[in-house]
């Protein structure tokens, strides 16, 4: 027992010892990334229940009109105790209902403007950051854009901010959601698309004498190009040769319907710094709440079909018993004959079966759970020590 005590003893006294001499470096930085998704994008093309109810024999005029009535819901208190288990999380396609769902967490955040979408149509959507354990020094606005034919302009705003622990450690830090690499070069280089990144970047860091950024920087989340191609990024200009990727561990951070399967990661210019990917690499949860999304539209289509198809013959049978009805010649017979008594019979069924429709689409509205791991991107996690010293 004794013994035991004088163990702990000391390994307590080298713990304090350990903490006086490196009070700084020895608290990681933790902070996390995630392209959670927006509802507004799932018309796009590239969605696997698009590709999958146009194969059925859906118009996708059809499947728009649907997704806009389909209703999704978060769980806030996943989303709360997720976020606050980081310093910093950095947000692509933050919406409304994702912010709602963050409660008190909604007021640090950090957001840009509204997207211009690939029609340069505005989206409630932006990129976003969550200061939590740290104050906010200053803000720089970058605003990515260009535009893939004339009169259409697609644009993201991203904020380069510096930010400052209560221990004085300072960090700049972006949310990234560049557009399609692919995309950009049809148009311009992908060093001048990101020229205003770089400016705020150059302003929010400041510069040291030989031009280098003074303030170390992380830049995380959805890049829509592989790291490898980032890295190829440095070989055109020297400012970018600055970043290192950081690659999360765990395999794919994207479902295989996006532009790259492993275009979520960091890059960060000093310190050390390791990543993981939560959830499965297969993105099961995510091919499941798929499933789930084209059964909904399917099932709503289909619904609003045959209530449009009943109230059509309704409204047929109508007009035929007020035909049959100011007909002045069959007025007599049928005042007795009852002939117009089936046409009735067979409208308000049709009537009763439209109501019966109604319900089952009101049943058909209720809304799909989403949560961290049944997006098309996984949520990452990042740890890191700016010091370089720190073995």
């Amino acid at each position: 027992m004794v013994r035991s005590r004088t163990t702990w003893l000391a390994t307590a006294a080298a713990v304090i010892l350990v903490f006086k001499t490196h009070p700084l470096h020895l608290q990681p930085w933790t902070i996390a990334a995630w392209n959670q998704h927006r509802k507004s994008s799932y018309a796009q093309k590239d969605c696997v229940w698009i590709s999958k109810l146009l194969r059925l024999g859906y118009a996708k005029r059809e499947i728009v009109n649907a997704l806009t009535d389909l209703k999704v819901s978060y769980s806030p208190a996943e989303l709360q105790r997720w976020a606050s288990g980081y310093d910093i999380v950095a947000i692509q396609e933050a919406d409304p209902l994702f912010c709602e769902a963050l409660g008190a967490l909604n007021q640090c955040m950090v957001r840009g403007q509204n997207d211009f979408d690939g029609r340069g149509m505005e989206v409630e959507s932006c990129s976003a950051l969550i200061l939590r354990n740290v104050e906010c020094l200053r803000q720089e606005s970058a605003t990515l854009s260009f535009k893939p034919r004339r009169g259409v302009t697609v644009s993201r705003e991203h904020f380069a901010v510096l930010v400052e622990r209560p221990d004085g450690e300072q960090l700049v830090l972006c949310s990234v959601h560049l557009h399609v690499a692919d995309m950009i070069r049809q148009r311009m280089k992908l060093v001048e698309y990101l020229e205003p990144l770089r400016a705020a970047l150059e302003s929010a860091a400041g510069q040291r004498g030989d031009g280098l950024l003074r303030t170390p920087c992380v830049l995380l989340g959805d890049f829509n190009m592989d790291p490898a191609a980032f890295e190829e990024l440095s070989t055109e200009d020297p400012f970018w040769k600055q970043f290192r990727p950081i690659v999360p561990a765990g395999g794919a951070t994207a479902h295989w319907s996006n532009p790259s399967a492993q275009g979520d990661f960091a890059v960060a210019t000093s310190g050390r710094w390791r990543g993981k990917a939560l959830g499965s690499p297969s993105f099961e949860s995510f091919e499941r709440y798929a499933a789930q999304v084209s059964q909904a539209l399917s099932q709503q289509m289909r619904l609003k079909d045959m209530h449009r198809r009943c109230r059509e013959v309704r409204s047929g049978l109508l007009e035929v018993e007020n035909s049959l009805s100011n007909a002045v010649h069959d007025a007599i017979l049928l005042q007795s004959a009852g002939d117009k008594e089936p046409l009735r019979a067979a409208r308000l069924q049709l009537l009763r079966a439209e109501r019966c429709l109604d319900r089952s689409l009101r049943r058909s509205a209720a809304p799909l759970r989403r949560t961290l791991l049944n997006s098309d991107h996984r949520p990452l996690r990042f740890e890191g020590v700016l010091s370089e010293e720190v073995a």
